[in-house]
């Protein structure tokens, strides 16, 4: 059995008419376009690519006495997912969630699975309940295929979009300030006023956007690429990443205190922004690599503007590229256009599900519930893998 999302009504049949495996393949992987009103459109995306995907998460500890190391009690594991994001779509009948208490499989952990719709910034929680444990360790699989897509924009289109009124209500939560991207801070302010000056609307809000992620980024005297928290073996325990104001005022980070500066910067400004994390293959140069380090947690933004929608950018794309040199209407690399975006299987839109205890390290999961250990200590490793299976399903 399969995780089973209560947000199916909302996925497009595409071909009533087929059937199998690849109607249903169709039916939960293809969507209407971005923008549907008719004419050129400012965002365009294409050429989709399907993945299957594997998160693991092992939680274990060594115990300290003849009891044991870890205790829970009306406990469940939460994962937050994107189903259908801008440029990614995830069946939610692939979803297939596995779970071990010790060595002991617990097959009947796919009746309790669920998926619980519209949690922060319109993502989904996969939600796999432990209940009640008492051992040494806990081993939690979940499987899917998605698929993602590429973008290209229309630079001349894209200054053409004015200013709206009042942003839509979807993305209020790309407005405030969260855990990590603290939009508030008087250090993220002051950027954005040094950039833009008191009036960021004297220049169209794409053109805004650029500069905002140009001064984020140019920001950072250091960029450390060692993006992974690691302990002996090459296991890892999650993500380095700090968050926007401790960062910023050090100036040195990581692409991920990055990611989390320039979309603090750019809600501060007034533009609804949201980070994405994702996984991808790295390139097949490295394939003497160990499988931990073929492939790697990502991440991204998005910004949202009116006829356009949710524009990607990737601050480390514009690194080394010149970036004090570009203008608002050049076209810039890892801004609008990214041409190996569908390399990347977005999975969140937060790096932990917000609201919920924030590991130090994240890792795209949190829980809920009572969580004890009796144990020299306790530790969360992840593991990933992604599988290209080649074409993906092509918008109508």
């Amino acid at each position: 059995m399969t995780l089973l999302a209560s947000t199916l009504a909302t996925i497009v049949v595409a071909n009533p008419a087929m059937s199998g495996e690849a109607a249903l393949e169709m039916r939960f992987l293809q969507a209407p376009p971005a923008q549907t009103a008719s004419g050129p459109k400012p965002l365009r995306r294409h050429t989709p690519l399907l993945y299957d995907t594997k998160l693991e998460y092992i939680v274990s500890g060594f115990p300290r006495s003849t009891g044991p190391a870890i205790t829970v009690q009306d406990f469940a594991f939460v994962i937050p997912v994107i189903l259908s994001g801008p440029t990614s779509r995830i069946d939610p009948r692939s979803m297939k969630p596995q779970l071990w208490f010790d060595s002991r499989q617990d097959k009947s952990v796919s009746q309790r699975a669920h998926i619980v719709p519209d949690k922060h910034l319109g993502a989904n929680w996969a939600v796999i309940p432990i209940g009640t444990f008492s051992g040494s360790a806990m081993r939690i699989v979940v499987e899917f295929r998605g698929q993602s897509w590429s973008t290209v924009v229309d630079e001349g289109l894209m200054a053409r979009v004015a200013w709206p009124r009042e942003w839509p209500k979807e993305t209020a939560d790309a407005l405030k300030p969260q855990t990590g991207i603290e939009s508030e801070a008087p250090i993220i302010k002051a950027l954005v006023t040094k950039t833009l000056g008191e009036n960021a609307r004297m220049m169209p809000p794409y053109h805004a956007a650029k500069e905002i992620i140009r001064a984020a980024t140019l920001a950072y005297r250091a960029v450390n690429s060692d993006t992974l928290e690691k302990r002996g073996m090459g296991r890892i325990v999650g993500m380095r990443v700090v968050g926007a104001r401790d960062t910023l005022d050090d100036a040195r980070g990581t692409p991920h205190d990055v990611v989390c500066t320039c979309v603090a910067a750019l809600r501060a400004a007034g533009i609804p922004a949201r980070p994405v994390i994702g996984v991808r293959e790295l390139s097949r140069g490295a394939a003497r690599l160990s499988t931990n380090d073929r492939v790697n947690f990502v991440s991204w933004g998005e910004f949202w503007l009116p006829d356009a929608g949710w524009v990607p950018f990737d601050p480390e794309l514009l690194r080394g590229n010149a970036v004090r040199q570009l203008k608002p209407f050049d076209k810039w690399p890892g801004v609008g256009t990214i041409p190996e975006l569908n390399q990347r299987m977005p999975i969140a839109w937060s790096f932990a599900p917000e609201g919920l205890p924030l590991p130090r390290f994240p890792a795209l999961f949190s829980f809920q519930g009572s969580l004890s250990f009796d144990a020299n200590s306790l530790e969360t490793y992840v593991g990933f893998t992604i599988i290209a299976r080649g074409k993906g399903v092509e918008d109508p």
